[in-house]
């Protein structure tokens, strides 16, 4: 069975409870259909990141959220809005529900709350309305966060060897995101999509390095790698692809 770890940056989007935490992945959709995704997994707590820890503390704690406990056959309930789901995590601790048609909900950011049994959590789902006509689909290694790509050797160093706080954001960038997607007739509630190769349990460490760079508030895509629907381990081209064809689809 695999096993890995959402860390401590995802909270309070991960919430915990006896042992359990449910993972609720960013989600998305318009006034006709969105889908939640996420997992049910063994909560355990990690230190916080600072700017001042070390590297093989760094190291340790990324190890740690690689690797960790899936909760199988959970019954869960999931609620947004006036809208109410269940759902039970397969094998891998995933699961998945779809509405469509979706219930009426406002333009904008909605928070789902997901309960079961000694779990729970918190995620997020953005209703992009039909006015907003200006999105951004961005990549994150050197796009927005320096990774030095092409050498990997510091490309590992950056990824696992340093934290959120100590990560450098390429200049510029995010203000001229927040300037381009100012221009839609609704900004709050704008189609900003960060799309990365990186696994689920990184995407802790991508979203508190976007905050606190200011870059625009944004549904992030990570890559599912175990589980029945698993994305291309290797075929990055191919991964990428596809979530921005599922980006256009929902959003035409």
């Amino acid at each position: 069975m695999r096993r890995f770890l959402i860390g401590l940056w995802l909270l309070p989007l991960v919430a915990l409870a006896d042992g359990n935490q449910i993972v609720i992945y960013d989600s998305y959709g318009n006034a006709g259909a969105f889908t939640i995704e996420g997992r049910v997994i063994e909560a355990e707590k990690l230190s916080r990141a600072n700017a001042s820890d070390t590297w093989w503390r760094n190291l340790w704690r990324n190890f740690r959220l690689m690797k960790n406990s899936e909760r199988e056959d959970v019954a869960l309930t999931l609620k947004v809005g006036g809208f109410e789901a269940r759902a039970t995590s397969d094998e891998e601790g995933y699961f998945r529900v779809q509405a469509a048609p979706a219930p009426p909900l406002t333009a904008g950011w909605h928070e789902v709350t997901a309960q079961g049994k000694r779990a729970q959590g918190q995620g997020r789902l953005l209703i992009v309305p039909r006015t907003d006509t200006l999105g951004i689909i961005s990549d994150i290694d050197d796009t927005v966060l320096v990774s030095d790509v092409v050498d990997k050797k510091k490309l590992l160093e950056n990824t696992f060897l340093k934290n959120p706080q100590q990560r450098q954001a390429v200049p510029g960038v995010a203000d001229f995101y927040q300037r381009l997607l100012a221009r839609n007739a609704d900004p709050g509630a704008a189609p900003m999509f960060y799309v990365s190769a990186s696994p689920h349990q990184l995407a802790g460490n991508i979203e508190a390095f976007l905050t606190q760079n200011n870059f625009p508030r944004g549904v992030l895509v990570t890559k599912q790698i175990g589980g029945d629907g698993h994305d291309p381990l290797i075929d990055q081209k191919q991964y990428k692809i596809a979530k921005i064809e599922a980006i256009f689809a929902a959003l035409p």
